[in-house]
């Protein structure tokens, strides 16, 4: 599978650099990590949409959104992106509304369409950083949304008591 992975400055461009991902390593364990990547190749793509997601999964941390991915990992004909690098990337960026809209819709549809290519439909599980965002995935009209949520109290404590990278990097 050939998969965006992450994005990339050059010449007052911006490129989505795209990784080979190997399919049989990608089934044994469903899910998307940028530790499979075993080559990158920069270019932009406007290709059309084949596919779409089949769902969106948006949660509040510490919610039991794994347990969820994990059990809609058991389908074979589905596989599961979970928390990829390059969404967040992309929401973070500093740019024009329209054009961020633009690039996501991009992204996705690259992940969607290689899916495709091989009989099996997307699940994105993003992080918990991506919910304010939610309204900008209604460019993908067909997809349905799963917003997991948990006692707003205990999910704190349980950030207190083991932190997660961004909140210990102060990065949230």
């Amino acid at each position: 599978m050939i998969l965006p992975t992450s994005l990339k400055y050059s010449d007052n461009s911006l490129y989505i650099v795209y990784s080979t991902i190997n399919i049989d390593e990608f089934n044994k364990n469903k899910y998307y990590d940028d530790c499979h990547h075993e080559e990158a190749n920069i270019y932009t793509n406007d290709s059309k949409i084949d596919a779409y997601p089949a769902f969106f999964i948006f949660h509040k941390s510490r919610c039991g959104s794994l347990l969820l991915t994990e059990m809609i990992t058991q389908k074979q004909d589905m596989i599961v992106f979970s928390e990829p690098h390059i969404i967040n990337q992309c929401l973070s960026l500093d740019i024009e509304h329209k054009l961020k809209v633009k690039l996501l819709l991009t992204i996705i549809t690259a992940f969607c369409n290689e899916c495709n290519k091989f009989n099996k439909e997307a699940v994105f599980k993003f992080s918990s950083y991506c919910l304010q965002y939610i309204d900008m995935f209604n460019i993908f009209q067909t997809t349905k949304k799963i917003y997991i949520t948990h006692d707003t109290l205990e999910v704190l404590k349980s950030n207190l008591i083991n932190p997660t990278n961004e909140i210990r990097n102060n990065r949230i």
